[in-house]
């Protein structure tokens, strides 16, 4: 008898919140339902070549072996994951049938698994959109339609991806511009905004034992306070070091960064979720930099320097929007909003932490997945 729940997500992407939020839904998950939840564990062949194909075009630049060492650490984080057994086959008919046979019911989120038509090298049917073929409620959690725009898609995709929305017992999405994504389709979907996974696990208890680690080589590299720096903008962090360099320390994580005064390369995906609790202050270019910054109540700002979100809402300012945190987001693309502006305000923060808001940003978060486990909850009573 079947009596597991499948989620489908980009859970072997080189990147922290891909690795961590996938850790925290399945562990969420079968924590409210008391059922077995797994991550359905197949990966697109060209996904994983990619990453390769990207370290090596770092030769040039001398960061080849830096990039290896995190594809290494994110290889060796899968087995703390929570896996099905392993999907060989790239045939979508027997992806279907390995879903229908071993599976109560499916979720596809969350991350960025909405980008319909984003890529070519993963056409219609995919695993990530299950069509009518997948006989078991579907579901998806916070899913994230980001840069993509459904109304630029081919008439048949638009008519795929609307089919395949109707089918769903459930739609959640991450921020109010999937959920315009969604309803540009159909409008009388109903549609729920739901939080990342990540708010719902407190990563310092569930990894003490490398928060602890973590300590011991921050103490290794620095007495001072650490600001980290999660861009590879290097004008703004050698603008942050002309600022703080003298009395904190500069430590760069994920990219590189000529203003910092490390770079650590080689931290898991454990590591960078407990760091967050460590630091003094943060500057992040990152959504999840954003989300573990408010959980920690750490002081820091957020920007975007990317033409996609000209003229709307990216998901860093959607999350800070809803968060009472909009003061801590800079639009660099906008000619009025400088540096200087966002080095000011990390300058507030870090004298007055805004501790409070925070607190309640995180609480606010967590309330928007109980809806959705009450549905799913409803679902699988009904096929019992």
């Amino acid at each position: 008898m079947k009596n597991k729940i499948g989620v489908i997500t980009f859970h072997e992407s080189i990147n922290y919140g891909a690795y961590l939020q996938a850790y925290a839904l399945t562990n969420a998950v079968e924590k409210e339902v008391n059922i077995r939840t797994e991550l359905v564990n197949y990966t697109p062949f060209y996904k994983k070549l990619f990453y390769y194909v990207k370290a090596l075009s770092k030769l040039p630049k001398g960061e080849f072996i830096k990039h290896m060492k995190q594809i290494a650490v994110f290889s060796k984080a899968q087995k703390q994951l929570k896996l099905s057994k392993k999907i060989t086959t790239s045939n979508y008919g027997k992806q279907c049938d390995f879903l229908n046979k071993n599976y109560k019911a499916i979720i596809v989120g969350s991350d960025e698994v909405l980008t319909a038509g984003k890529s070519r090298m993963m056409p219609f049917p995919n695993i990530y959109w299950p069509n009518e073929k997948v006989t078991i409620p579907k579901f998806t959690y916070a899913g994230s339609a980001n840069r993509a725009n459904y109304t630029k898609l081919p008439i048949e995709d638009q008519t795929i991806t609307k089919k395949i929305f109707e089918n769903y017992r459930y739609i959640g999405v991450r921020d109010y511009y999937s959920q315009g994504q969604v309803l540009s389709l159909n409008k009388d979907l109903k549609t729920n905004i739901n939080c990342d996974p990540t708010f719902l696990m407190d990563f310092n208890l569930e990894f003490t034992s490398h928060r602890d680690s973590l300590a011991k080589k921050f103490k290794k590299l620095t007495d001072k306070p650490i600001i980290a720096i999660m861009t590879k903008n290097n004008n703004i962090g050698l603008e942050i070091k002309k600022k703080f360099g003298k009395e904190y320390f500069l430590l760069a994580v994920y990219y590189p960064n000529d203003g910092a005064d490390y770079f650590i390369a080689d931290m898991s995906p454990q590591e960078w979720a407990v760091g967050f609790s460590l630091y003094a202050g943060c500057v992040t270019q990152l959504f999840h930099g954003t989300v573990f910054c408010l959980k920690n109540n750490l002081p820091f700002v957020s920007f975007d320097n990317n033409s996609d979100y000209d003229g709307r809402a990216s998901k860093i300012s959607d999350i800070l929007s809803r968060s009472d945190l909009l003061e801590n987001y800079f639009n660099l693309r906008q000619n009025h909003v400088k540096i200087d502006n966002m080095i000011l305000q990390l300058e507030k923060n870090l004298e007055k932490p805004q501790k409070e808001k925070m607190i309640a940003a995180v609480e606010n978060q967590k309330r928007l997945f109980y809806p959705f486990i009450d549905e799913l909850k409803k679902v699988l009573n009904d096929i019992r």
